[in-house]
């Protein structure tokens, strides 16, 4: 025999000799057919507890030093002789009393021995008595001298793992109650159990008392019918019932309750489903033996169905997975043949209708691409801020920073510093927009502090590109907050922005941008000088004017190219001025009028008139260097009346007054040289309707200037009236007041 048969045999044997714990009386030659029983469970498929002990014995035997130098053969006598006397002296019916108690029990009475050496020891004390050590036991008549020691431990830890994990002798009490009404018709003996009645259901008496109350057998076969339950499953949960710590009370609503539970898993296994044919072969397979009470055989179907399900289930994924990846990758073609529709709209200046396609782009996307959902939408707001920039338009303009703003605010809870940067930049280009449009609404000190943002998350990702298109934009915004403002310091920060651009905006590579640095950096330092000024402003100024021009196309930037030779050339007139310097005067002259060789008068008559204006200024300056040259002085005044013919009063009136009165200057100054009373009369004529301009808006200083050359004038009327050469009664006339020539700028 081989050890686990004889293994087997040992449990089942104390299995049958304990069936009084489970309110059953079995005969002595019931007790003694453990290798019947061993059969008759495997052959039900009812292994699978008596399995678990043998295997943990098993186990245990190997390791014990009780048996360690026992070789196979003498193992395997011990196991039977073991068996043998337990038929012979089965435990005591005290002892099994307590057993079952402390199985009913949730508390289990403390005792100073475990019950299974309390057991062990009585069944080796009676086998000693009876001579079972020293004569051979029947059917073993080989083997070595049979050990106490051995056969109580192989007892011992047989009952331990019966009585101690559980309760799982009283588990067996359905199986016992079954087996031995299948021996009772062939042996024609009692098993002191009614097999019609629940006495033949092997659970306690107290349990079929309740049973009994609520209409016994009837009771069962209602509950079996009630929820599909065969005859021999119910059994099984009675007996499972009876093995729990429950209360009196409590045992019949459980009951019911595993019934029901049963009758629910059973119906969800059958309840029809769109489920492949061997899913379905499998829970048909585990609700079939669920209602048979064939509970080990449920058990691995539900492994084999949740395997199967577990199968089906990846299957399924993978499809979905396949299926989810392909519709990502619809979604985003989609998104980005509507992106680049987008970007051709907007390439040919559409950009209401770009801003829309960039809107459906962005819900086109998979929710998960939240990043590249916000890239779509940031390219949204700036279209529709190029829509407003060329077309003025204030709707479109508020509809972009709103866009912005929630941009921003999208961003910031996100962790891409990079899209938080661009929607900054785009806000800020929003609010300077806003500003531009109203400057006193506080959008351009607000557009300053989001570009502040901005520079400050591109230095930090390191991103130069984004960080130069920063620098440049918030040199504009101080730049327009120091011409509203008039600060000083403010204009002060706009040219130290704008000094910052140029240094990370390399001219050889980006000549068109620095160039923009160039020429906003000279205004910002004529705006300076003009207000406090300064030879080192009038310098840095020339020079930004002069890097600008150099990196401008003239041919095809006709416009930008004259503006930056007209800029020039007032810085060029304030150098020569302050230093005395023909020199530069001079180059000033040549820059108004490179200026004027690219601006047409019929498409751009404002700026040809502020030009002509400016170069009359600087040829007052060359002509006033000179006492004995009037020739670039008479160039002046052509260049004042040239002025003067687009320079309308109505129109631009202090701009027409400050061309008058340096018109008036320029008279005077010829009439030093010259005919006095010709050219100061004129001179009075400009400078009368220059002073009336003056008063009405304002400008008290022009206006007091005008009046003190006015009134010179009237004190020498005699000299003015007196033929050329000739001398006044009260001698020569006194010279007036000559303002300096003003220069005035395109802005």
């Amino acid at each position: 025999m081989s050890l686990f048969g004889a293994l087997s045999e040992l449990a089942g044997g104390a299995i049958l000799a304990s069936a009084p714990a489970c309110d059953l009386a079995l005969p002595d030659d019931c007790v003694r057919e453990r290798a019947h029983f061993i059969g008759w469970l495997a052959q039900r498929d009812e292994m699978r507890e008596l399995r678990a002990v043998v295997e943990t014995i098993g186990r245990e035997i190997w390791i014990g030093s009780e048996t360690k130098g026992l070789a196979q053969r003498d193992l395997d006598f011990h196991l039977r002789a073991a068996a043998l006397i337990l038929a012979e002296h089965r435990p005591a019916a005290g002892l099994l009393a307590e057993v079952a108690a402390a199985s009913r029990s949730a508390t289990p009475a403390a005792a100073s021995e475990p019950i299974s050496r309390r057991i062990a020891m009585d069944i080796v004390n009676r086998a000693r008595i009876a001579r079972a050590f020293l004569d051979p036991l029947p059917g073993l008549t080989d083997g070595v001298p049979l050990r106490e020691d051995v056969v109580y431990f192989l007892l011992e830890r047989t009952f331990a793992h019966l009585t101690g994990e559980g309760r799982r002798l009283m588990r067996f009490g359905a199986a016992l109650a079954d087996f031995a009404s299948e021996l009772q018709p062939e042996r024609g003996q009692s098993t002191n159990s009614q097999a019609s009645g629940l006495d033949s259901l092997g659970i306690s008496r107290a349990f079929v008392q309740q049973l009994d109350l609520v209409g016994g057998a009837a009771f069962l076969a209602d509950l079996g019918e009630r929820f599909g339950l065969g005859e021999r499953a119910v059994r099984r949960l009675v007996a499972l019932i009876d093995g729990q710590a429950l209360g009196a009370e409590s045992r019949i609503a459980k009951l019911e309750s595993l019934a029901q539970w049963l009758g629910d898993v059973r119906a969800q296994l059958l309840k029809p489903a769109n489920d492949e044919a061997e899913l379905r072969r499998l829970k048909a397979a585990a609700a079939a033996a669920l209602a048979e009470g064939d509970f080990e055989t449920a058990m691995d179907g539900l492994r084999n169905v949740r395997r199967e399900l577990r199968e089906v289930r990846r299957r399924t994924e993978e499809r979905l997975q396949d299926e989810a990846v392909a519709l990502r990758g619809q979604m985003l073609d989609e998104a980005r043949a509507t992106a680049r529709l987008a970007e051709l709209m907007q390439a040919r200046g559409e950009h209401l209708q770009a801003a829309d396609l960039f809107a459906e782009a962005a819900t086109s996307l998979p929710r998960a691409d939240k990043d590249a959902a916000a890239k779509l939408n940031l390219q949204r707001a700036n279209a529709l801020l190029r829509h407003a920039r060329e077309r003025n338009d204030a709707t479109v303009l508020s509809d972009a920073l709103n866009s912005f703003t929630a941009l921003v605010r999208s961003a910031a809870e996100g962790s891409n510093s990079k899209l938080l940067g661009d929607a900054c930049l785009g806000h800020g280009d929003a609010l300077l927009a806003l500003g531009e449009r109203d400057p006193g609404n506080g959008r351009l000190k607000d557009a300053i502090a989001i570009y502040q943002k901005a520079i400050q998350l591109f230095e930090r990702e390191r991103d130069e590109a984004s960080l130069r298109l920063a620098r440049i934009a918030i040199a504009r915004a101080f730049a327009k907050q120091g011409e509203v403002d008039g600060s000083i310091d403010t204009l002060m920060q706009a040219a130290q922005a704008y000094r910052d651009a140029a240094g990370i905006v390399p001219s050889d590579l980006m000549a068109s941008e620095h160039a923009d640095i160039q020429l906003g950096l000279g205004g910002v330092l004529l705006a300076i000088e003009e207000r406090q000024g300064g030879l080192a402003l009038l310098k840095e100024a020339a020079t930004a004017y002069d890097t600008a021009i150099g990196l401008i196309d003239a041919e095809n930037e006709t416009d930008r190219w004259g503006e930056a030779q007209m800029n020039l050339g007032l810085a060029l007139l304030g150098i020569g001025e302050q230093e005395g310097s023909q020199a530069q005067l001079e180059a000033s002259v040549v820059a108004f009028r490179a200026a004027l060789d690219v601006t047409p008068r019929v498409i751009a008559p404002r700026r040809w008139a502020l030009t002509q204006m400016n170069l009359g200024n600087a040829l007052a300056a060359l002509g006033d260097r000179d006492l004995n040259d009037t020739a670039q002085l008479d160039a002046a005044v052509a260049a004042y009346h040239l002025a003067l013919e687009e320079l309308l009063r109505e129109a631009e009136p202090l701009k027409w007054a400050i061309a008058q009165m340096n018109l008036g200057t320029a008279l005077i100054r010829l009439g030093e040289r010259g005919d006095r009373r010709k050219h100061w009369l004129a001179a009075a004529s400009a400078m009368v309707p220059a002073l009336e301009v003056f008063e009405q808006v304002g400008a008290d200083s022009l206006a007091d200037m005008t009046r003190a050359n006015l009134k010179r004038f009237q004190d020498s009327w005699d000299s003015f009236l007196a033929p050329p050469g000739a001398q006044h009664a009260k001698g020569e006339a006194q010279k007036p007041v000559l303002p300096r020539p003003r220069l005035a700028k395109t802005a």
